[in-house]
């Protein structure tokens, strides 16, 4: 899989795709109070979950959709650059 990544293009494209669910899940250890939210989205026909930093809990409740930038990669995977949520 590197090799999709390190030849992926340079260029990105970036997709607004609905929230389908939202969920959490425990954090790390000593701090399993502070949960994770996590989104799931419908990828190119593909259920895909992302997770978020717990600071960032009230932003996720709020959003209805995530914007999501990705590259093509080598292998003609795509690549995940960056996401985040939108009201």
């Amino acid at each position: 899989m590197a090799i999709n990544y390190y030849s992926a293009d340079k260029t990105t494209t970036e997709y607004r795709v609905l929230i389908k669910e939202k969920s959490s899940m425990p954090g790390r250890k000593h701090h399993r109070n502070e949960r994770q939210p996590l989104v799931r989205i419908d990828y190119f026909s593909f259920e895909k979950e992302l997770v978020f930093r717990y600071a960032d809990t009230d932003k996720i409740n709020k959003a209805d959709s995530v914007r999501v930038t990705v590259r093509k990669g080598g292998l003609d995977f795509d690549v995940l650059e960056d996401y985040d949520v939108l009201k």
